[in-house]
């Protein structure tokens, strides 16, 4: 739990120091006119801060405990506030992005967005199922309907930025996509037997990581820039807003739910294991077994 939570403070601090370089990157190195990159000292800080960064997460992560099965921790309250937020963060980016729709409409975007309404409600089920401590494969289906999202938010990406040869304008975002979808797929993982506990960590830090710093850099942005150019680089809207707010926060919630313990599947106690021995299925299996070795 403490190498978790050190991780966890590390990853906040350093995506807040990275959102602020990647703010002066974007208002200082990008030319106005072309949006080439120029040289500046900001964006050679903010590699450095990426890789640094990418060393610590693989190494705290590393030192984690392995994941050992017991008793689920049910998360506190405030958990589920938060994904409630997170949910209802991603219902308004996909609202925001439907309502224009009605300036120019696109099939594609109609269904990211209902695909994305999806997605929220089936964080809400997933989180609702955790507090309760009702924790099996149903429940880890519904944290894998996030990584559809996030692979459709992906090609919507690569529609927007496949003309751009300006890699550094575009790319953190697509890793805070890429790594949300492989954290919600780790963690629908516990609840499939499949537990990873340390790649899950390092997945969650490099996706808050990464979405901290976008979503950091792209509110401090306009007090950096004139008001005439703010636009090409970032292009930010509400929506987009939004949408960084929900990875965050989701982001945040699985974070302390790994680290914590709460996603983990109870192990099942001798009582309930004969009780399982004695169901109609187990039984029938234990008669066709035994029938077939009668046979032999």
């Amino acid at each position: 739990m403490k190498k978790g939570v050190i991780l966890f403070a590390v990853t906040l601090l350093a995506g807040l120091v990275a959102g602020f370089l990647r703010t002066l990157q974007l208002a200082f190195a990008f030319d106005g006119k072309t949006q080439l990159l120029n040289p500046h000292p900001s964006t050679t800080f903010l590699l450095w801060t990426v890789g640094v960064f990418a060393v610590a997460a693989v190494w705290l992560s590393a030192k984690y405990p392995k994941y050992e099965p017991g008793e689920t921790n049910k998360p506190p309250a405030p958990w589920l506030v938060i994904e409630i937020a997170a949910c209802a963060s991603l219902l308004f980016s996909c609202g925001y992005g439907l309502y224009g729709l009605g300036e120019s409409f696109h099939a594609v975007i109609l269904i990211f967005n209902l695909l994305g309404v999806f997605a929220a409600f089936s964080i809400l089920v997933a989180a609702v199922y955790t507090c309760r401590g009702v924790l099996t494969a149903g429940t880890g289906f519904y944290y894998t309907v996030p990584v559809f999202w996030c692979c459709f938010a992906l090609v919507l990406d690569f529609w927007s930025h496949s003309a751009n040869p300006v890699i550094l304008s575009f790319v953190f975002m697509m890793f805070s996509l890429i790594f949300l979808a492989v954290s919600a797929h780790a963690a629908a993982g516990y609840l499939f037997g499949r537990q990873r506990s340390r790649r899950s960590l390092a997945y969650c830090a490099f996706g808050l990581f990464f979405s901290l710093m976008t979503l950091v850099s792209l509110v401090l942005y306009p007090f950096f820039e004139d008001s005439e150019a703010i636009v090409k680089v970032t292009a930010v809207t509400p929506g987009d807003l939004a949408k960084l707010g929900f990875m965050v926060l989701h982001l945040g919630a699985l974070f302390y739910a790994l680290i914590s313990g709460a996603l983990r599947k109870p192990e099942l106690s001798e009582e309930a294991r004969s009780e399982d021995a004695l169901m109609p299925e187990a039984v029938e299996a234990a008669d066709d077994s035994a029938g077939a070795a009668e046979i032999e």
